[in-house]
């Protein structure tokens, strides 16, 4: 779909943009998965997992040697409806086009940022969508939702080489034609 292609794209671009305006989205009452904004959220579960590498030493007990973080992962449960009264500059659309969305999101697995009441976190990829329509909402539908936490690695920037310089007129050999066989 060209147009959350366009908005993937934009969004990827403008990401420091976003990142200024996300500190002041806090204090708002708005939880967003990139540029959708969540109806309500019955549940958000925040995973912060480090692991610990261990090694055996000969006769003794495991060397605990180094700690690192596991990416974040958050599991939500929320209900994604109409525009918000209070989000109406800031929100995407009704619930078919929020489920279109989330889904192109999940399939092609592009980093957004999500904004919670809680913190900001950037570069989460939605692992798993799974919407739930119940007859109790008209106008909405309840979801579960993973994402978790990317990084990216650098890289390497290679060092142009100066473009060959021209030769001048000036202490060139001469150039001598060479007659064309028949």
């Amino acid at each position: 779909m060209k147009w959350l292609d366009d908005l993937a794209a934009w969004f990827l671009e403008h990401v420091d943009e976003v990142a200024e305006v996300a500190g002041p989205l806090l204090n708002l009452p708005v939880v967003m998965i990139g540029p959708i904004v969540l109806y309500v959220v019955q549940q958000e579960e925040v995973v912060l997992q480090g692991k610990v590498t261990r090694y055996p030493v000969e006769d003794r007990d495991e060397l605990a040697d180094h700690v690192f973080n596991e990416p974040r992962r958050i599991n939500l449960r929320a209900w994604i409806g109409g525009i918000l009264p209070w989000a109406e500059g800031l929100d995407l659309g009704g619930p078919a086009i929020k489920h279109i969305a989330l889904s192109w999101l999940q399939r092609n697995k592009v980093p957004v940022w999500y904004i919670s009441r809680m913190a900001v976190y950037p570069n989460m990829v939605i692992t798993m969508y799974r919407p739930l329509y119940t007859p109790l909402a008209q106008n909405a539908f309840l979801a579960d939702i993973q994402l978790e936490q990317v990084k990216f690695g650098k890289e390497p920037k290679a060092e142009a080489e100066p473009p060959p310089e021209e030769p001048t007129d000036e202490g060139e050999a001469p150039v001598e034609e060479v007659p064309e066989e028949e």
